[in-house]
């Protein structure tokens, strides 16, 4: 299982050049070399591995969970390579940026996963993500490999508390920790358990300093836009 989650990110990178050189060669026989140029400027601003790999990432956690059923208070693992294309050029280090678009595509499994995407969209609601803290701690390098371990650590009446933790395959090193919060649009929490008869009554892990400080902010941010 674990190499075949790289596999798929090898695959989908290595497919993002051919794509992007075949698509710009047909505009530019069909169309001619400007609107070549306007979609070249499009595709080197948009990270365009991004576009297929959720859809991909979601497919196969459908299929997955077939065989592995899982709760939404389960942790989920999602598993990376630090690829070329991750790191910053002088420390050979993965960038802020790239850890955190890889923990977004960790939403989209997690979500999937434990059936809660699927509730959300009977609901006619809508899972957003409004607020993200992120704590580093070491260094990813170049073909590292690492798991995003994503777990819920607290809700509230509208909100979903996720925490993933990035470890490195071979120390199990914890080199980095985002906090983020989901708020669920349309729908409550409850209503989301009710869906998929779990308790809300349920264990969560206990929280950290930090993960205090991050529900507390959330609370006071959410007060102030009240007042406001």
């Amino acid at each position: 299982m674990m190499a075949g989650g790289f596999a798929v990110r090898w695959l989908v990178e290595a497919c993002g050049p051919l794509v992007v050189f075949i698509t710009v060669t047909w505009l530019a026989w069909r169309w001619g070399w400007l609107v070549t140029c306007l979609a070249a400027t499009v595709i080197l601003h948009v990270d365009v591995h991004v576009l297929w790999r959720k859809p991909l990432v979601a497919t196969f956690c459908r299929l997955r969970r077939k065989v592995k059923k899982k709760i939404l208070t389960d942790s989920n693992e999602f598993k990376v390579i630090c690829l070329p294309t991750d790191v910053n050029p002088l420390t050979l280090s993965m960038t802020p940026d790239r850890l955190l678009r890889e923990c977004s595509i960790g939403h989209v499994e997690f979500w999937v996963e434990n059936y809660a995407d699927d509730v959300i969209r009977q609901l006619h609601a809508s899972l957003t993500l409004t607020e993200c803290s992120y704590f580093h701690n070491a260094p990813i390098k170049l073909f590292d490999k690492f798991r995003i371990e994503a777990k819920i650590f607290h809700f509230d009446e509208t909100s979903l508390y996720l925490e993933q933790r990035v470890i490195r395959y071979g120390d199990e090193k914890l080199c980095a920790c985002v906090l983020s919060r989901h708020v669920i649009t349309g729908s409550s929490t409850g209503q989301l358990f009710a869906h998929l008869s779990q308790n809300t009554r349920m264990h969560l892990s206990s929280k950290d300093e930090h993960m205090s400080l991050f529900v507390r902010s959330c609370s006071k941010s959410i007060e102030s836009k009240k007042t406001f």
